[in-house]
């Protein structure tokens, strides 16, 4: 009797230590932003890098949404940080991509797997060149002027596809403005011909010179 009893105590007091059962799904809980309920999930050996209906693991849904604590959770209860979804993106490039600096900051101190001139080439693609970002990017290794193997460099992409304020973001953060781009078009011509009014304005404000420049 008394051990059936122990045993029952013994029991007891296991059971309140433990959390509930979540509520809701994994996904769900990242959704909200729901720090309890992902507890709940990792506690209970949820299978943490699995994809949701659009292709996230955790890890990725919680560094698109900026996530800190969240993020830092699942990688230290050994979510994947480098699994990448259908389009070829890890949870690093969406933190980058979706101007979250500081998730980004954490998932390459926790090993995220990075070639800094590509991020900083997703960061112009996704006008995602906030100072924070940059500043990440190029303490990390990014080049302003890096080329890519198409001509392209950060500056004359952004011009190239429009983006005003990676263009703006990159002059004033020392991009060379007189780097060419394909062609060796140089930043002011290419954004001459393709009538980018505002870069053109920054550019000449800057220094830059087209190829009819003679020193």
């Amino acid at each position: 009797m008394r051990l059936t009893l122990m045993l029952l105590i013994t029991l007891m007091l296991t059971a309140c230590g433990e959390p509930p059962k979540p509520d809701i799904s994994l996904y769900q809980a990242i959704n909200r932003g729901d720090l309890d309920q992902v507890k709940r999930h990792v506690y209970w050996k949820s299978e943490l890098n699995e994809t949701d209906r659009n292709g996230l693991t955790a890890l990725q849904a919680a560094a698109q949404k900026g996530l800190w604590t969240i993020s830092k959770l699942l990688i230290d209860h050994a979510a994947d940080v480098n699994i990448r979804d259908e389009r070829g993106y890890s949870a690093l490039d969406l933190a980058i991509i979706s101007r979250r600096p500081k998730v980004a900051a954490l998932l390459i101190k926790s090993g995220a797997d990075y070639d800094p001139d590509r991020l900083l080439m997703l960061a112009v693609e996704a006008a995602a060149t906030g100072r924070d970002n940059l500043r990440l990017l190029q303490q990390h290794g990014a080049h302003l002027d890096y080329k890519r193997d198409d001509g392209f460099t950060p500056l004359t992409l952004a011009i190239h596809e429009g983006i005003r304020t990676a263009a703006r973001d990159l002059i004033q953060a020392g991009a060379d403005v007189n780097l060419a781009g394909p062609a060796e078009e140089a930043p002011l011509d290419m954004a001459k011909r393709l009538k980018r009014k505002e870069s053109i304005s920054l550019l000449l404000a800057s220094g830059a010179y087209g190829k009819s420049h003679t020193n």
